[in-house]
């Protein structure tokens, strides 16, 4: 009987030594295993959104190579080619036009710089237009010109201050515009 259980511990003692022998080597194996698999998600997950942002890209796409779409009478302003002679004759122009009435817009100094660009990589220029109004109302009409849908260049105003005590009579305004275009 002896015999017998000591081939039994030792038994005992070998499918103990092998089992720590397999948990030594195959100890990282689940480990990593979680970690691919984790990895496997998340890449899952990267590839379905960015396929949904194709997706909505080719949409916005086919709807611009629309012709007449609203998105592109929308970005129109920007996708054009602009000189500085385009828009002094531009701001010109129409204070002509104005002025062929009773009303008057005197354009005094016209500076352009157009060195930037964009955070949405469109170029940026800046145009600073100082001009005499006969009066408010051809004053808001002339803003109304400029920063209209219509128009024929989109301009922002930033930044906008005129001495509001002088309804009518000559209003000295200095308007910041700017343009984004390509």
């Amino acid at each position: 009987m002896k015999q017998y259980t000591q081939n039994n511990f030792l038994s005992y003692l070998l499918i103990l030594a092998s089992f720590f022998v397999l948990l030594f080597f195959t100890k990282n194996i689940y480990s990593d295993m979680q970690v691919q698999l984790d990895t496997r998600e998340q890449n899952t997950l990267e590839v379905k959104q960015k396929q949904d942002t194709l997706a909505r890209l080719n949409e916005l796409k086919n709807s611009l190579n629309k012709e007449g779409s609203e998105l592109t009478d929308d970005i129109a302003g920007f996708t054009g080619v602009f000189s500085d002679a385009d828009i002094i004759e531009y701001i010109y122009s129409y204070a002509r036009d104005v002025n062929l009435g009773d009303d008057r817009i005197i354009i005094r100094d016209i500076s352009l710089t157009s060195d930037s660009i964009s955070d949405l990589g469109f170029k940026k220029a800046l145009i600073n237009v100082s001009a005499v109004v006969s009066w408010e109302k051809v004053l808001f009409s002339f803003i109304d010109k400029l920063t209209g849908k219509w128009s024929t260049y989109r301009f922002y105003i930033t930044d906008f201050n005129y001495p509001m005590n002088e309804s009518s009579g000559n209003i000295q305004a200095n308007i910041p515009l700017t343009l984004y275009y390509k």
